[in-house]
């Protein structure tokens, strides 16, 4: 049982000091971080949308209407949504010299691309919020907040 510890020990200085052994472990040790970075950010996106469902529950519970907690939900929805076409388009604009490689047919900088495209993500997102934005404006707080 000692030796083992002793090589356990060894094996972990070893690795605290950076030598890794392969490029395939190195890329196998940063997959792990990468899918580790992104549970925590599905985990942390999962507990504060479930603190928000949880408010408008308790919301609807005290009396609040279901209309303008459709409102609410709808209208958080579409700042996120506005924010996220606002900064990609801002992002596609700076980088139309890396993409024109890539486009065929249209200009890296047309104007009626960047409108249709926003548009259409901003009716995405408007879909993406209303529907299970109305969904939970049926529910019946006291029955969900039971559960």
């Amino acid at each position: 049982m000692s030796a083992a510890r002793t090589d356990a020990n060894a094996f972990l200085r070893e690795a605290g000091r950076g030598h890794s052994g392969s490029a395939g472990h190195r890329r196998l040790r940063a997959a792990f971080a990468v899918s580790q970075l992104c549970l925590s950010l599905v985990l942390l996106i999962g507990a504060g949308l479930m603190m928000s469902t949880f408010v408008r529950l308790m919301r609807m519970a005290l009396g609040a209407e279901p209309a303008k907690i459709l409102r609410l939900v709808i209208g958080q929805g579409m700042v996120l949504a506005l924010v996220g076409i606002a900064v990609g388009v801002i992002g596609a604009a700076t980088l139309t010299r890396f993409q024109a490689s890539l486009l065929f047919g249209i200009d890296s900088a047309d104007p009626l691309t960047y409108a249709g495209l926003s548009l259409l993500l901003g009716a995405v997102a408007l879909l993406a919020t209303y529907v299970p934005a109305r969904r939970a404006s049926k529910v019946d707080p006291m029955a969900a907040l039971r559960e």
